[in-house]
């Protein structure tokens, strides 16, 4: 008789424990040079700012940040297209939430909502988002703009009085993608 071992892997959590720090997967990895690093290392009081300085400096981009991140937490990433984020995804969390963490909901998968971000998460994001919904919170990294795109497109989350995103926003999330399918952005 054959009896079936039983594993325990550890979470993404656990093992972040063990992740390099984002300055050595930054110089390391050849998105900014050993002397860039030096400089931003002196002008950053922590390492969580040193992504952001880089990209604000102009030593990298917005794109080769999230990249970097992305290896760095083990999370997916890249650019989140108008047309793969659903309206009752973006309803699911409040929108007083959003701006504070700087999130947005934008697809319900499997028991998951996917959750597009162009920061680290940490304990307290997930914490915060867990308290409003049951579903297993999947983090997705983007870049600021990005985000900043979907917001001004989607309202960002439950409206404080209805429920919904307004009609406000809904209009400008209708000419925004139409404008985007003009160009063959979307």
């Amino acid at each position: 008789v054959w009896l079936k071992t039983e594993h325990a892997y550890p979470t993404r959590l656990a093992l972040l424990a063990h992740k390099r720090p984002l300055s050595e997967i930054l110089a390391g990895s050849g998105y900014v040079t050993a002397e860039q690093m030096a400089a931003a290392t002196l002008q950053c009081a922590s390492e969580d700012e040193l992504g952001e300085f880089l990209v604000r400096a102009g030593a990298m981009s917005e794109e080769e940040y999230c990249e970097a991140l992305s290896l760095q937490q083990g999370l997916a990433a890249g650019p989140i297209q108008l047309r793969d984020v659903e309206q009752r995804a973006v309803r699911t969390l409040p929108r007083t939430v959003l701006s504070e963490f700087h999130v947005l909901p934008f697809r319900l998968t499997e028991g998951a909502l996917m959750v597009a971000t162009p920061r680290a998460p940490d304990d307290a994001v997930t914490t915060a988002l867990n308290r409003f919904t049951r579903l297993r919170v999947v983090f997705h990294l983007t870049t600021s703009s990005n985000l900043q795109q979907l917001e001004e497109a989607f309202g960002g989350g439950r409206d404080a009085t209805h429920g919904y995103p307004g009609e406000k926003a809904r209009t400008a999330a209708r000419r925004l993608y139409a404008g985007a399918l003009k160009t063959g952005g979307a």
